[in-house]
């Protein structure tokens, strides 16, 4: 399994929600990554965007997040209710994610499935927004999953 990054995006708290800083990590397999953001103030409200190369968009709780230091500990996998929207899924005792948004459009649909089809049909492997469970190789797993997330109208809840 290749090693995989995640971007955690710090947002203001207030509409338009402008970016206050960006910060990349590689994330082990049990989702944990660590994230830095050196420019953002202390004791100010942030929304936290996860941006991931084939998971629908998420973002923190509604009402924003107070950052006590410039390492911030954001838990999204502990309650539903730490994403906004409740935009989380409960697998193996932990609330992840949703993957399945190929194209990075907001939303797992069609269109998501037609591309990881025709990857499946010609066998593509490596590191690929396709390869939606992140085994290396497009597959009938990958369809699934996607397949799941289109018939539930899973699709990015954001302020």
């Amino acid at each position: 399994m290749t090693r995989d990054t995640v971007t955690m995006i710090a947002r203001h708290f207030q509409s338009p929600y402008s970016i206050a800083g960006i910060s990349k990590s590689f994330v082990r397999t049990d989702g944990y990554g660590e994230y830095s953001f050196d420019m953002l103030l202390p004791n100010s409200k942030y929304y936290y965007q996860i941006a991931h190369r084939n998971s629908i968009e998420t973002w923190s709780a509604a009402g924003g997040t107070t950052l006590s230091r410039k390492r911030p500990f954001y838990d999204f996998t502990a309650t539903i209710s730490n994403a906004f929207g409740n935009n989380l899924i409960l697998k193996a005792g932990r609330y992840c994610i949703y993957g399945g948004d190929v194209n990075a459009d907001g939303i797992a649909d069609a269109l998501d499935q037609a591309l990881t089809d025709n990857d499946a049909f010609n066998i593509a492997t490596g590191y690929l927004a396709t390869d939606v469970n992140g085994d290396g190789l497009v597959d009938a797993a990958d369809l699934a999953l996607i397949d799941n997330n289109a018939f539930n109208f899973v699709q990015k809840i954001v302020p």
